[in-house]
């Protein structure tokens, strides 16, 4: 009983001292980072700049992390780049060709710059991979949504098995609302039991 209230009491003291850092730090990064002396206020170009300059920074220290590469190629694909942003999806996806969420980025930054075709291939590998994963269904259900024409069969079939494999997440809560919006039939939301 005594190790337990020992632990119980250690854990409740490195969880404030925890806090107590972060209550330090914190305030002074904001001010360091937004009441520099530049003259920029930590004006959003500014803050754009630096964080499109700390990725950039770590994907060529790192030439070989696919997590540094993929996050700078999100990043560009974000900001309105996705022609910069696909050798840096390319070059994480060959470092690391069964990373399912690189594979969902990617098709998603695909998808959103008018690429269905390579979108829709990128979704299908990351299936190949994983194929109880929601988010991929999700998503390529999305791009079957978004067709012209809109291939309804195939957007339903992904919409259901977001539902199927992650009925507590919020991907499910969409598909289900895509599903009453394609089929006129409201379908009961996967995280509350009908009834």
């Amino acid at each position: 009983m005594q190790k337990r209230s020992q632990l119980i009491v250690g854990v409740f003291a490195f969880l404030l001292a925890c806090s107590l850092v972060a209550s330090l730090v914190v305030p002074i990064a904001y001010e360091a980072f937004f009441n520099d002396d530049s003259g920029s206020g930590g004006d959003q170009t500014s803050i754009d700049e630096s964080v499109e300059n700390a990725l950039r920074a770590t994907a060529e220290a790192h030439p070989d992390d696919p997590g540094a590469l993929a996050g700078l190629g999100s990043y560009l694909a974000n900001t309105g780049r996705l022609t910069e942003a696909i050798p840096y999806y390319e070059r994480a996806i060959g470092l690391d060709p069964d990373n399912v969420s690189y594979r969902v980025e990617f098709a998603r930054s695909l998808h959103g710059g008018d690429l269905s075709g390579d979108a829709e291939f990128q979704f299908q590998k990351a299936l190949e991979l994983e194929p109880e994963n929601p988010q991929a269904h999700f998503y390529l259900a999305e791009l079957y949504y978004d067709a012209d024409p809109l291939r309804v069969n195939d957007a339903l079939d992904h919409y259901e098995a977001t539902i199927r494999y992650g009925p507590d997440t919020f991907v499910a809560e969409r598909a289900a609302e895509r599903i009453a919006e394609l089929t006129g039939t409201p379908v009961a939301s996967p995280a509350t039991p009908a009834g």
